[in-house]
């Protein structure tokens, strides 16, 4: 579980480099060489708009999830992080 934290995490560090109007809507596969380390490894980063409930004020956010998934013992586990990213925010 811990590289799939680091895989994960550094999926968010690379969002956080990407200039918040270049940031684009949609779902893609991780592509990281640690992937193959992990039994059957997978992984998605899905960038959304701030959900309506918690932007109220139509703030500029967008949402990053990043999902890891690999066998364990025969089950599939899952570590999903998430974060926010906001216009002017951190390294804009």
């Amino acid at each position: 579980a811990s590289l799939a934290r680091e895989i994960a995490a550094k999926q968010i560090e690379d969002k956080r480099t990407i200039n918040y109007s270049n940031l684009v809507t949609d779902s893609s596969p991780i592509s990281d060489s640690r992937l193959s380390t992990l039994p059957q490894g997978s992984g998605t980063v899905t960038v959304g708009e701030c959900d309506p409930a918690i932007c109220t004020s139509g703030e500029h956010i967008k949402q990053i999830s990043v999902s890891v998934n690999w066998l364990d013992n025969n089950k599939t586990q899952t570590l999903t992080l998430k974060t926010m990213i906001g216009e002017g925010g951190i390294n804009q």
